[in-house]
């Protein structure tokens, strides 16, 4: 166990990560190796084992920009190595602690290790990944299906997804009825290769039905909510109210895409010849990534008191800032700077080696961010604003690994808080790319101001078009595991009967969101992304009219934001009526 596990050649942004997880293992063999162990060691190995955890979800969650493949050894050495699980176990068994604190932590630790070890069940880990593995097979051949239409189609799509060309391509077409067309050959392409997706979703489903049941639970929804503060009913009401709400908003938008094309049956077969029509040849801007990332840590001094300075990096293709409170270290953040597709240096995008750090290094938390940029003049780096956007997001997630009032035991980084709250942060972070004053925190010249504005209301509208997609796959997701028979097909069929879903989604859309992670890991739970939708709105509104000059006092904030970092505060029921205030377009025709 004290060797680290055989890895292939990664490089890119696998390469950096994999430094660090070598890194990770030589400080969690010294840690083992010591005797007595004190209790700020205990609790590093606690974090080291959540940074491993916060790594993976990060990886995966980037998975259409970074292959970590090779990696994946890892997440097993660390998580399921049943000879590290048996020797921690009994380690920490025979260790006690003075503190309250700690050893309420230690007790915990020892309760999860216990229970990773009695789990005996490897043949439903086994199966449930094999299924996996097969939805994601069919996934890739419908990619293969949709790159080959495309080339018969006269397109060339490079390395680009085939859904950004085809709608690009659809966008383009003047003719509402080239429109049509192209949109039901999509669809079947889709739905050739449906079948499968939904047998191999069904399947997984009913295992987690029967596992449930082997450990005593209802349904694979009540086993889920263990990790969660609501109440079977409360979620189901918070999820059925979001979901009319987002149909309204859709509706409201379908309505205006019929009065722009005058095209009535399947008005979302023209959301993107809409969307273009309000940009109407604008050329979008770039931003320079370093004074976004400036922006970032201003918030963070401004509303929770956070000091965030660089530190000096070995490697190039990271950028690491220092987060501390006070005089108090709270942690690392680490920006992996990966070039966008097509720009120079993208494809095998090398990395120097830097050796590992110090088998004595002590390990604090570490969040970590994707950057992916264009290379502009003079070495700057320029972000699109769908980047900036996704880097705030990943920011707040960086924090809120960093920032928790205790750390419990994990081994899929995404349940430190109660799972309703896991994207609060991280939506709230988000919304910092709408605020007034970031175009002068920028310096953007006047174009550049009217292309932010653009951007923003494209942003504002494919929210309102995606919103209800995933309400219905949160409802979906809800009802299937919270039910002893039926599988995904059925629960669409209810949700069609009551609420009239079909009318804005297509069931042929759905079933890939299983293979997310946060589906997989925690099944029933998809309503996270609505319940973080909500509460980041109800809590960015104030911001919207106050300068970053004003917010001088974290202490104002304290309250607001105990929920994303205290693991023991109760959940509040957010106010869903302040999406579509803040999501609402100005301007659009």
């Amino acid at each position: 166990m004290s060797e680290p596990p055989d890895r292939r050649s990664p490089s890119g942004t696998c390469a950096v990560v994999a430094e660090e997880l070598t890194s990770l293992w030589a400080r969690l063999q010294v840690l083992l190796a010591s005797d007595p162990l004190a209790p700020d060691e205990f609790l590093e190995v606690i974090t080291i084992q959540s940074n491993v955890a916060h790594i993976f979800v990060y990886l995966e969650g980037n998975q259409r920009h970074v292959d970590h493949a090779s990696l994946v050894r890892w997440y097993g050495e660390f998580h399921e190595n049943g000879d590290l699980d048996e020797k921690l176990l009994k380690r920490f068994r025979e260790t006690r602690f003075l503190d309250p604190r700690t050893e309420e932590t230690r007790r915990s630790y020892v309760s999860w290790l216990a229970e990773r070890t009695q789990d005996t069940d490897t043949g439903f880990a086994r199966a449930t990944a094999a299924l996996h593995a097969e939805a994601k097979q069919a996934t890739a051949g419908l990619r293969e299906d949709r790159l080959d239409l495309l080339r018969r189609l006269g397109a060339n799509p490079g390395t680009a997804s085939p859904e950004a060309v085809f709608h690009r391509m659809a966008s383009e077409a003047e003719s509402g009825d080239i429109r049509s067309k192209l949109a039901r050959v999509w669809r079947k392409q889709r739905d050739r290769r449906i079948a499968p997706q939904v047998a191999a979703v069904d399947r997984i489903v009913e295992l987690r039905r029967r596992q449930s049941g082997n450990r005593g639970h209802e349904s694979a929804l009540g086993q889920t909510l263990q990790k969660s503060s609501l109440t079977e009913a409360v979620a189901r009401d918070f999820i059925e109210e979001y979901l009319v709400q987002a149909m309204d908003g859709c509706a409201d938008l379908a309505e205006r895409i019929r009065g722009l094309t005058g095209c009535a049956e399947r008005p979302m077969d023209h959301f993107g010849y809409y969307v273009r029509a309000q940009v109407d040849g604008a050329n979008l801007p770039l931003f320079r990534l370093e004074p976004c990332l400036e922006y970032v840590f201003e918030i963070a001094g401004r509303v929770l008191g956070l000091t965030v300075a660089r530190v000096r990096d070995r490697n190039p293709d990271v950028i690491t800032v220092a987060v501390r409170r006070q005089e108090n270290a709270v942690g690392e953040v680490r920006f992996d700077l990966l070039p966008a597709r097509g720009s120079p240096g993208s494809e095998n995008h090398p990395v120097a080696a830097h050796g590992t750090a110090p088998r004595d290094a002590r390990q604090g938390p570490v969040g970590r961010v994707l950057c992916r940029f264009q290379p502009g003049d003079e070495d700057a780096r320029l972000v699109t604003f769908e980047s900036l956007h996704s880097v705030f997001h990943e920011f707040g997630h960086a924090l809120n690994h960093l920032l928790l009032s205790k750390r419990v035991p994990s081994s899929s980084g995404m349940d430190y808080l109660p799972l309703e709250r896991l994207e609060d942060l991280s939506m709230w972070w988000e919304k910092w790319v709408y605020h007034p004053d970031l175009a002068g925190v920028l310096s953007l010249t006047d174009a550049e101001r009217t292309g932010l504005d653009l951007c923003r209301r494209v942003k504002m509208l494919e929210f309102r078009r995606s919103d209800v997609e995933r309400s219905v796959i949160a409802a979906l997701d809800f009802d299937v595991h919270g039910r002893s028979e039926g599988g995904i097909v059925e629960s669409f069929q209810r949700l069609d009967e009551r609420f009239g879903v079909s009318r804005y989604c297509d069931f042929g859309d759905l079933p890939r969101y299983f293979s997310w992670p946060m589906f997989r890991l925690n099944p029933g739970m998809g309503f996270m992304y609505l319940w973080g939708s909500a509460d980041s709105a109800q809590k960015f509104a104030p911001f919207m009219n106050r300068g970053l000059e004003t917010l001088n006092s974290p202490d104002e904030f304290r309250e607001l934001f105990r929920t994303c970092f205290e693991v023991d505060a109760s959940s509040v029921r957010p106010d869903i009526s302040s999406v579509p205030v803040l999501y609402d377009v100005k301007g659009v025709r």
